[in-house]
């Protein structure tokens, strides 16, 4: 993943985010497992989809990869949770 263009979103789809501020800031504490000690953040790029919610762009990336290598979308829609119409919507190209 780049920082200027996370992998499965296209500069259409970013553009369009931008455009409609879909986008949102969210920051994540980086834990020390031994102590439970905040050692710092991370921040999080965050895309609030207007009619598929908060997606992130690995498992946009991760549904799209596996579709196009031929996986039954029934079984994808399953797999992740979602209706089969929302599946479709995320492997539209236009966001």
């Amino acid at each position: 993943m780049s920082a200027s263009r996370p992998d499965g979103w296209t500069a259409a789809e970013l553009t369009q985010a931008v455009e409609r501020r879909q986008l949102e800031l969210h920051d994540q504490p980086i834990v020390v497992l031994r102590s439970g000690r905040i050692a710092g953040a991370e921040a999080l790029l965050r895309w609030r989809h207007r009619s598929l919610g908060l997606l992130s762009p690995e498992r946009v990336a991760e549904l799209r990869r596996r579709a196009a290598a031929g996986e039954q979308k029934a079984k994808l829609a399953r797999e992740f949770g979602i209706s089969r119409e929302t599946l479709y919507q995320y492997l539209r190209t236009d966001g």
